[in-house]
């Protein structure tokens, strides 16, 4: 970009500092991109989808600038829950990198669809998107530490540990092989996951203070949400309940601002959780039941899952065992649906437990 260093953001797209600019002089697609990219990361998504916008709209004869803004809006439309606009621009995204021959960049949108397929619960999709990615951007490396992660966590819902924790471990030590802290983070975040999971609380919060630190170091507003809900999760196991109801208030605000509704139904299961487990029983039952809608509006079957669980506890300790078994019949299809089979067998046994009381 040498000649146009002195360019800078038009009027509807705002530098990174947040401070509008008013110039004369229009920017270049790449500069639009790169703005985007950072608002993205610091969490100004109104700015960075102006920027992603304005991009696509001035990159028509670059194609690798036009694919990487279009799968970038996809993934904020995503966030939005806005399914059907996120899978056409990475559609979109796909088409013009496979037209103008950049593998990669058609591999990095074949990704991206994955991971809509599998928040949206379509497993058998995100699996052959990945492994279509995989094959399409053979060689690339930051394309293969995304893909191990997403193909862990595959493993992770279905219960598989070794699996996925032997795909987050390639993750982290490819990013630590060409000292990318970003990618670096996100294999440490999911190999928290996998510890809470098999309860190893201490190592579980060690990985994700490893992984909070350099999010906050990067400025990384999403990965540091997240961090923070999981954190909370690991202090619900250990009744820490304040410790829980801090980290989880903190990141539901980030994911407010982000307009991440699917991370904000499990900040809201958290909550819920925590103002159960404290007996304040109305607050509980009305961020459960918000975790379940939004997760219902959202088409994130996990979450709904997870969620619907929860509240059948509630239930049952208020001696609603009818709303208990209901809910968690529910939960028992969503999971049964993902292939979740550890998470069946944990639900089947307590349906079975209270058939027992009810009908013995």
């Amino acid at each position: 970009m040498e000649g146009h260093a002195s360019r800078l953001p038009a009027p509807h797209c705002r530098q990174p500092t947040g401070q509008p600019v008013t110039l004369a002089v229009a920017p270049l697609p790449p500069e639009l991109l790169a703005s985007g990219r950072e608002h993205d990361r610091r969490g100004n998504v109104a700015a960075a989808t102006d920027c992603y916008a304005e991009a696509i709209d001035t990159a028509i004869h670059d194609p690798a600038i036009l694919s990487e803004a279009l799968r970038r809006l996809a993934v904020l439309h995503h966030r939005r829950a806005e399914a059907g606009t996120a899978a056409d621009l990475a559609r979109r995204a796909k088409a013009v990198a496979t037209g103008a021959g950049l593998t990669v960049l058609a591999a990095e949108a074949l990704n991206a669809l994955g991971r809509f397929a599998f928040e949206a619960g379509d497993l058998a999709s995100a699996r052959e998107h990945y492994e279509s990615a995989l094959e399409l951007g053979a060689g690339d490396l930051a394309l293969a530490m995304t893909v191990e992660r997403n193909v862990g966590l595959l493993h992770g819902v279905r219960g598989e540990w070794p699996e996925a924790g032997a795909h987050y471990r390639r993750a982290a030590a490819m990013a630590e092989r060409c000292e990318d802290a970003r990618a670096a983070a996100h294999a440490y975040h999911h190999l928290g996951r996998l510890a809470a999971a098999e309860q190893h609380w201490e190592e579980a919060c060690r990985q994700f203070r490893r992984a909070l630190g350099i999010a906050l170091r990067e400025r990384d507003t999403l990965l540091e949400g997240q961090c923070l809900l999981d954190q909370a999760d690991v202090h619900l196991a250990l009744d820490r309940f304040d410790e829980a109801r801090e980290d989880a208030e903190r990141a539901l605000g980030i994911f407010d601002r982000l307009e991440s509704l699917r991370d904000r139904s499990a900040a809201n299961r958290v909550l819920g959780v925590v103002f159960r487990e404290t007996r304040r029983p109305a607050l509980a039952e009305s961020r459960l039941r918000s975790a379940v809608e939004i997760a219902i509006s959202t088409h994130c079957p996990l979450s709904e899952a997870e969620a619907r669980q929860e509240l059948a506890e509630l239930y049952r300790r208020q001696g609603r065992s009818a709303d208990a078994l209901a809910e968690l019949t529910i939960a028992d299809d969503l999971f049964s649906r993902l292939g979740a089979r550890a998470d069946v067998a944990q639900v089947e046994r307590r349906i079975a437990r209270m058939q027992g009381v009810e009908h013995p």
